[in-house]
């Protein structure tokens, strides 16, 4: 009749076999088979399973935390190209029909306090143009005549001479005052007097835009000198952002 063999018991940990007499009991702990001695180690630490646990959390932990890592970059990359594609907003960005030539526009850009003077860039092909509008307090007839310069100080010290290529005529119109109001009659009304100047650009020109806030503009417009009013922080900013947009190359 054949013997039965005794089971095998094997150690989890180290692979002792209690049936080989060495004389050590392997035993049943934390729902394995563990020996004595191995038994005596793990008393003094964790269980395997315990540390197996810890593993798998750590583990869990350093993929969420890549995964966090990479949720956040991705969003400040959204972000960023969002604020990007804000900063550079073209009122115009377009390729002509019949030239081919690519136009972008700048939104009409204050500068200064009121009454306000404004700045537009253009670009058409690799062309460049400023457009300038003066504005006074007043009725003025007195024409800006062709080789009118309109001095630009920036920040930096740089004096920007632009020139009017072409006579301009003003233009009239009655406004609010947004920085003045009556008690009764709220909001008061001004004349104003305004020239719109087109002036041709060099890309050094509108890089300069771009470098240093507009400090102060200045021109003469017959026999009277005409000074822009203190340029605002915020306004010049942005027209920094909006010259450095143009000079972008597609």
């Amino acid at each position: 009749m054949p013997q039965l063999l005794a089971p095998v018991r094997l150690c989890f940990i180290c692979g002792t076999c209690q049936n080989q007499g060495t004389g050590v009991e392997v035993v049943i702990y934390a729902r394995v088979l563990v020996c004595a001695h191995c038994r005596a180690r793990e008393t003094t630490r964790p269980p395997y399973k315990q540390i197996l646990t810890q593993r798998i959390i750590f583990a869990k932990t350093r993929i969420m935390n890549r995964f966090s890592t990479l949720c956040v970059t991705m969003l400040l990359c959204s972000i960023t190209l969002t604020s990007l594609a804000q900063k550079c907003k073209f009122e115009k960005d377009e390729t002509d029909g019949f030239t081919k030539e690519h136009i972008r526009l700048t939104p009409p850009l204050r500068i200064c306090t009121d009454p306000y003077w404004w700045l537009q860039i253009e670009q058409k092909g690799d062309k460049y143009f400023l457009t300038i509008k003066i504005r006074t307090v007043s009725q003025i007839r007195t024409p800006l005549t062709k080789g009118t310069k309109i001095l630009t100080r920036f920040e930096d010290g740089t004096i920007l001479e632009l020139v009017a290529e072409d006579d301009v005529a003003p233009s009239f119109n009655v406004e609010n005052n947004e920085s003045f109001t009556t008690q009764f009659n709220g909001v008061q009304k001004e004349l104003v007097t305004k020239w719109t100047v087109r002036i041709s650009a060099t890309e050094d020109m509108i890089r300069q835009f771009s470098k240093s806030p507009i400090q102060l503009m200045r021109t003469t417009i017959g026999n009277a000198e005409y000074n822009m009013p203190r340029a605002v922080d915020r306004y010049t900013k942005k027209i920094m952002e909006m010259a450095g947009c143009m000079l972008k190359k597609d």
